[in-house]
């Protein structure tokens, strides 16, 4: 691979509370990243299939950015759509996004996040919003 390239990936199996044929959720995900001059970008896929009758598969991509803007200075920003496959049932698309800024000097970090979603958890119609200011300090 090249200089400042991470590719990864993982798999796992959980069984769902009552046991038997048909309990175990399957997930499945792969991402890469790449890194240089202070810029990190990033991809990833995921599936998460659930094998319970009538189970709601999950199917996402997501993608971010990072930037050292300066010592000190950092920004980010990330969007993540995540597809809810409900058997006999439209299809619900979930939506979200957020952004982070954060300044450290010493041990002091001031943060500062913001992040959206429309369709929350697979349910049309929903939507949520955080804003988060944040100071933390290092002793």
């Amino acid at each position: 691979l090249y200089e400042g390239m991470t590719v990864g990936g993982g798999y796992g199996k959980i069984a769902n509370a009552g046991g038997g044929q048909g309990n175990d959720d399957e997930h499945y995900t792969a991402f890469v990243t790449y890194t240089a001059s202070g810029v990190t970008v990033g991809y990833q896929e995921s599936f998460v299939g659930n094998d319970q009758q009538g189970g709601i598969d999950e199917q996402a991509q997501a993608w971010g950015v990072a930037i050292n803007l300066m010592e000190g200075l950092s920004a980010s920003y990330g969007e993540r759509e995540v597809e809810h496959i409900k058997p006999s049932l439209t299809h619900v698309t979930e939506d979200q996004e957020g952004f982070a800024v954060a300044y450290t000097m010493g041990s002091a970090t001031l943060s500062v996040q913001n992040n959206e979603v429309s369709n929350n958890g697979g349910t049309a119609g929903t939507s949520d919003e955080t804003f988060q200011v944040a100071l933390s300090l290092a002793f």
